[in-house]
């Protein structure tokens, strides 16, 4: 009998002792969790501080101002398009400083951005508003270049971003041809009398 009780407190022991470890177990994966999150979150503001840090005057004026038109801005381009990374030198080299373009809501929201830096003095901006932006495509025969050995594709439709920001984006980028190499580029060129613009992979 004692060493059926003896056994009995063994047992009981060590439920007790898993019972503290699934413990442990779940604080410890609880505070990774929480670890990951703030740490994703410090990644996320020392890449926007990088972002912010290559901007413009201008254009870190108007994004740091409180006034109510500042709502009207979506944001800059370079923030506002996803790239895939072997195509990220191309569109870089295809936005050109377009990458500082700011978009906003409606004309009425630039029209008040910029009379914002004319009474700060802070320079100029240019502003894509999406109530009037025009985006820009190929002409049939100029599609036809997609064909052709070593081109990629059109550049608006290599980046990812928001459905209601695709003006935008063919705007910028919807005429400019992505190819794989300098040889491609050149066919490509000559095939369409250089009127479109064709940039390589690598810029």
């Amino acid at each position: 009998i004692l060493v059926q009780e003896q056994m009995s407190k063994l047992v009981a022991k060590n439920s007790d002792d898993q019972g503290s470890l699934i413990e442990v177990v779940k604080k410890r994966n609880s505070m990774n969790e929480t670890l990951s999150s703030l740490q994703t979150k410090i990644d996320l503001l020392e890449n926007m501080q990088r972002v912010y840090d290559g901007f413009g005057r201008s254009i870190k004026t108007v994004l740091a101002s409180e006034s109510s038109w500042r709502n009207g801005i979506i944001g800059v381009v370079a923030e506002l398009f996803q790239v895939p990374p072997p195509y990220v030198t191309a569109i870089e080299t295809a936005l050109g400083g377009s990458v500082q373009n700011l978009v906003t809501k409606d004309v009425s929201t630039a029209k008040q951005a910029i009379e914002f830096l004319k009474r700060t003095k802070d320079g100029r901006a240019t502003f894509l508003p999406l109530d009037t932006i025009r985006p820009t495509f190929l002409r049939n025969d100029e599609a036809a270049l997609l064909k052709l050995p070593g081109i990629i594709g059109i550049a608006s439709e290599l980046v990812q971003c928001e459905e209601k920001l695709l003006p935008v984006a063919n705007f910028l980028l919807g005429r400019v041809l992505v190819a794989q190499d300098m040889d491609a580029a050149l066919r490509a060129a000559k095939a369409n009398n250089y009127r479109l613009r064709i940039v390589t992979i690598e810029g």
